[in-house]
């Protein structure tokens, strides 16, 4: 899929109107809301279910593009869930796939003049009556970008010294008349995770609503920010065992000084060596999972940090 589905950027309706929507490729639609809503790949957590399901999901999925959208909404429906108010936790059930119509989420933290340093980020907000308008900047790395319909967006709330003062908003894709809420300046050419929309949004007096409290938006990034790393190493390991049965396959009818590949005890051995080295990952990346799960129900400032897990019992 990730090779195959390129988005595209419309930027204008057919009657001059700025939309600034991505097309996807419609098998990825398909693919994307089949795993949403038939095997609830979203769902666990939020239903009782462990953290281990959904990253295993991810593993199994092993498509970068795929597993990509399906994470930055996930991370969207979690930090609604836990730190938003009721008029925001009413987007979770449309994030997971259980409520239609189905939405996407979206993490936008990154400006150009800061990379992953937060605390130099120019988006400001400002408070208008009993809302906030995001305006000042732009975000330079926007994954779903015209795709999501509700994004996590880092703004310094007016008045927020310099640092890591940074407040976490919901920016919808749409202002309550219908209007579009941001602009995509363009989409991102890149080398991998080409499925997946990625490009420059830029905030004009854009609509936004705070999740949590405004004072602890860092902490809830960094929350938030550990899915990506935990998906990315549930991914990674999905495709290293697609390419370790590709390699496998091919093993057993390519012929080679008289006999198959996997005859021979050498290509037997970088077989074994490359099962090993997925089967230690993913035990790695399960552990991981389990400490993320064991403190996910924590509130910042972290009140509890395991400093001293036994790495040998039962989980």
């Amino acid at each position: 899929m990730d090779k195959l589905a390129n988005p595209r950027h419309v930027m204008w309706s057919i009657r001059g109107e700025r939309v600034d929507a991505v097309l996807l490729d419609q098998a990825q639609r398909w693919v994307l809301e089949r795993l949403m809503r038939e095997y609830k790949v979203n769902q666990p957590p939020f239903r009782g279910g462990s953290w281990h399901e959904h990253f295993a999901a991810i593993y199994l999925v092993s498509d970068p593009g795929i597993a990509c959208i399906l994470t930055v909404t996930i991370q969207t429906a979690y930090a609604l869930a836990k730190y938003g108010g009721g008029e925001l936790k009413r987007f979770v059930p449309h994030l997971i796939g259980e409520a239609e119509p189905i939405m996407y989420g979206a993490t936008w933290f990154t400006e150009i003049q800061g990379g992953g340093d937060l605390g130099a980020n120019l988006t400001k907000a400002v408070r208008i009556g009993d809302s906030w308008r995001l305006s000042g900047s732009w975000k330079y790395f926007t994954s779903n970008a015209g795709l999501a319909d509700v994004a996590l967006v880092t703004a310094r709330p007016e008045g927020a010294p310099p640092g890591v003062k940074v407040g976490l908003f919901l920016v919808p894709r749409t202002r309550p008349d219908g209007s579009a809420n941001f602009t995509i300046r363009r989409l991102k050419l890149k080398s991998a995770t080409k499925s997946v929309p990625t490009g420059e949004v830029e905030f004009n007096d854009a609509v936004a609503y705070p999740v949590g409290e405004l004072e602890k938006g860092i902490y809830y990034v960094l929350e938030d920010l550990r899915f990506s790393r935990l998906a990315n190493s549930a991914g990674a390991l999905g495709i290293a065992r697609k390419a370790f049965l590709e390699a496998l396959g091919y093993t057993r009818f390519r012929r080679a000084f008289g006999k198959k590949l996997i005859e021979h005890p050498l290509v037997v051995h970088d077989l074994l060596e490359m099962e090993l080295l997925i089967d230690g990952g993913l035990a790695l990346m399960f552990k991981a999972v389990q400490e993320f799960q064991s403190v996910s129900d924590e509130v910042p400032p972290t009140s509890r940090v395991s400093h001293h897990s036994d790495m040998g019992r039962n989980e």
